[in-house]
């Protein structure tokens, strides 16, 4: 199986060659997605990013409040370094577990 990794800043074309290496049959795994997914409750990035920044980040339905974690992250560099510190383990665990899965799947390229 082939991975292509596929980065770039915002507007720099990254969805449209994506939508291209998909129509030509790669799979797409996007991290923004599986970013969103370690948030989750009950997973041990939230309880992780809920004992770092308190619990005035979770809302009533109990999921985080991104605006409020927002708030105290952007603009932050510290809170920034600490919050990704938190979730990129994470998202390279859920990655590795797709890239393996679509492998054994015989998927032949990734993006």
């Amino acid at each position: 199986m082939r991975s292509i990794g596929l980065t770039g800043g915002i507007a720099s074309g990254k969805s449209t060659v994506s939508k291209i290496l998909a129509e030509r049959g790669a799979v797409l795994i996007d991290a923004d997605l599986l970013g969103h997914q370690t948030y989750e409750p009950g997973t041990e990035t939230f309880a992780q990013v809920v004992a770092e920044f308190g619990n005035e980040i979770v809302a009533e339905d109990g999921t985080i409040n991104r605006q409020v974690l927002g708030g105290l992250v952007f603009g932050h560099p510290d809170g920034m370094g600490r919050l990704t510190g938190i979730v990129w383990p994470g998202i390279r665990a859920l990655a590795a577990a797709e890239l393996a899965r679509l492998d054994q799947a015989g998927t032949a390229v990734v993006v």
